[in-house]
């Protein structure tokens, strides 16, 4: 699935509608958080293990046929 969300709440309150923002200045607080380190280092395998990779090839003329 791809997308993005059309509704942000915040306290209980709609914060953002439609890539609208709604708020008011001073509502809301950024909350810090440490890294996760076994989430992080998962997602950078995944993604080693997804990566596009050449194809070594041998036999085949590389004009084509």
């Amino acid at each position: 699935m791809t997308g993005l969300p059309r509704f942000v709440l915040s306290r209980g309150k709609v914060s953002i509608v439609e890539n609208e923002i709604k708020t008011e200045p001073g509502h809301g607080k950024s909350v810090g958080r440490e890294a996760k380190n076994p989430v992080n280092r998962a997602l950078s395998q995944w993604k080693d293990i997804v990566a596009p990779r050449k194809v070594e090839r041998s036999g085949i003329p590389a004009t084509g046929v």
